[in-house]
């Protein structure tokens, strides 16, 4: 018997999937994986993790990066009994590592960073969330720069990891408008809903090896979750429509997802807790102030309308 013949069909397909050849799948392409792990952190992985459970795929580990307020993935491993595990990205590649065989990775909404090793090494496949369009805006917080770019399109993405950031062939793609009045959290919001109902629906598309992707032919622009639009401050000198997709762009609701949007006025540096939109001429009723205990309004006037600002000084800041 040869080598390659003493390999279990796993092993075979793993080797494939890795030199590049072209992979004939079964009926259940998920028994092709060793190991099928679920890492990322919030409600999206946790409702993809749970809807391969219930679809009869075995889920070996769950992995939370960075543990949100909810600890979805925690409590789903609980409810489920499921491996879990939580810990720095040393700790996770360790353990990714450790697990042998060819894997399936599903990552969603998830800040570990798969090193080459584990792109190359262990896993046959693995497959990323990207709150997005792709090719477009890559990175984190892709929200942020739709809005305040005043972009028509948002959407989601799945595509698989290779070793640059979100660049990897993509599987599953799908959009939707951008309203005038959009904040970048309603836009995250939408964008995981559809990121779900793709994965709902093409789910065993997305776990078979022979599904190679569309490449991602043009250059994507990348952005770090410490990427903001100027900075994070907004300019006195910016027109009333500017001023108001900044605020969008940086308003994520209550997750606060980005520092809060800072302004400096008076020599001083504020950071702005809230804002309202007044467009055109506003009553007296209408431009009530935003101030509180904890906070003074401003008002910002522009010719074609009015921005009211809850602000605070900002800590340790001066101009």
């Amino acid at each position: 018997m040869s080598a390659a013949q003493a390999l279990s069909p796993r092993e075979r397909v793993a080797r494939q999937v890795l030199s590049g050849a072209t992979v004939q799948a079964p009926v259940e392409p998920w028994k092709l994986y060793d190991h099928v792990v679920v890492i990322g952190t919030g409600a999206l992985p946790a409702r993809c993790a749970e809807h391969l459970l219930d679809a009869g795929v075995k889920v070996d580990l769950l992995i939370e990066p960075e543990r949100d307020r909810f600890r979805s993935i925690e409590h789903l491993a609980r409810r489920r009994q499921l491996r879990y595990f939580s810990g720095a990205a040393a700790s996770i590649t360790e353990s990714l590592m450790a697990l042998g065989g060819s894997c399936f990775i599903l990552s969603a909404n998830n800040n570990y960073v798969f090193p080459r090793q584990v792109c190359e090494v262990n896993a046959a496949r693995i497959l990323n969330f990207h709150g997005g369009l792709l090719p477009g805006y890559a990175g984190r917080n892709t929200a942020t720069w739709v809005v305040f770019n005043n972009v028509a399109f948002h959407g989601a993405t799945w595509h698989l990891v290779d070793a640059a950031v979100d660049s990897g062939p993509v599987l599953a793609r799908a959009e939707f408008p951008v309203a005038a009045t959009a904040t970048a959290g309603q836009l995250m919001t939408r964008a995981i809903e559809l990121g779900f109902d793709l994965f709902r629906t093409h789910w065993s598309r997305l776990l078979d090896p022979a599904e190679r992707g569309r490449s991602q032919e043009l250059p994507n622009v990348t952005y770090k979750s410490t990427d903001l639009p100027n900075g994070g401050e907004l300019c006195r000198t910016w027109s009333f429509d500017v001023t108001c997709r900044f605020l969008r762009a940086m308003d994520y609701g209550p997750i606060g997802v980005v520092r809060p949007p800072r302004i400096v006025a008076d020599g001083r540096v504020f950071e702005i807790a809230r804002y309202r939109i007044l467009p055109g001429s506003a009553s007296a009723a209408e431009s009530r102030p935003l101030g509180s205990r904890n906070a003074r309004s401003m008002t910002l006037r522009f010719p074609d309308g009015t921005i009211q600002l809850a602000v605070r000084p900002a800590p340790g800041r001066t101009e």
